[in-house]
């Protein structure tokens, strides 16, 4: 007979071997993301930025000293919908062109919030995240943000959703 896969591999974990697959799903769970998250401001984790660079850059800057600095990053053509839940089933939306950003960023409380990705994708020109906005430290949201790049590296489409009902990291 054959060795198992966990025997085959020879890494030690806490009840044996573990696969290789096994070690990188303990390695990158949201749990472990979010210890390496847990300071303030946009941290990358071990995923390394090459996942979603974009929204990494995106949300660094949202939470940094300049987040007009979006502005820069945004296409001729760009179009947005951020949607705010704010609890109890009521929702805000602000949606748009650059000018709707504009006031978007305008309204917006600036060094409050923090954004923490949790897991990120790129294919093609498209860029996810699945995060956690937190004001203090503490939980305040859970989002999902989705960018269609142009060939410049410039946002044509962005889609952000966040609620205060979901709290993916248990």
């Amino acid at each position: 007979m054959g060795r198992r896969p966990a025997e085959r591999a020879g890494r030690p974990g806490p009840r044996g071997p573990l696969t290789l697959a096994a070690e990188a799903r303990r390695a990158y769970s949201p749990l472990n993301r979010i210890e390496l998250n847990s300071g303030v401001g946009m941290i990358d984790d071990d995923l390394a930025t090459t996942t979603a660079p974009f929204l990494r850059r995106w949300f660094a800057s949202l939470d940094g000293d300049s987040p007009d600095d979006i502005l820069d990053m945004i296409a001729p053509d760009f179009r947005f919908s951020i949607v705010f839940g704010t609890g109890g089933g009521e929702a805000r939306d602000f949606a748009g062109g650059r000018a709707a950003m504009e006031g978007y960023l305008a309204q917006r409380e600036k060094g409050v919030l923090t954004h923490h990705v949790l897991s990120a994708s790129t294919v093609a020109s498209d860029e996810l995240v699945l995060g956690q906005a937190r004001r203090g430290g503490a939980f305040e949201s859970t989002f999902v943000a989705a960018a269609r790049l142009d060939a410049e590296g410039r946002v044509t489409d962005l889609m952000i959703g966040r609620s205060p009902e979901l709290d993916v990291v248990r």
